[in-house]
């Protein structure tokens, strides 16, 4: 967790002299350090340009989120669109289609 917080608060010179998150993910702004994953932000770009629902999924710590938001979105910007993440909280009691909340606890992977 050290290097969580050091990159979080750390200076712009320290985040180039250290440019690895940690166990955070990589932002928009890190895109001069996420590299080596062009070729799957290409294909994620186009398949977002491509269809109506793209859906990313794979084991945790992975690196999906560094891919979006270093990766496509930095892509989808150069073309003009206006990207916006949207993270599902699993942790607060569902709620069923009557608007009720029910009891059960939900875990999420990402």
């Amino acid at each position: 967790m050290e290097n969580l917080s050091f990159y979080q608060t750390g200076s712009q010179e320290d985040r180039n002299e250290h440019p690895w998150p940690g166990l955070a993910p990589y932002s928009e702004s890190d895109v001069h350090c996420f590299f080596g994953r062009n070729k799957e932000a290409d294909e994620l770009f186009r398949y977002v340009r491509r269809g109506v629902l793209t859906v990313v999924f794979g084991p945790s710590g992975t690196g999906k989120t560094s891919l979006i938001n270093a990766g496509l979105f930095t892509r989808l910007r150069q073309k003009y669109f206006l990207p916006v993440s949207i993270r599902l909280a699993y942790d607060k009691g569902l709620v069923s289609r009557s608007g009720k909340k029910q009891d059960r606890k939900c875990s999420a992977r990402t």
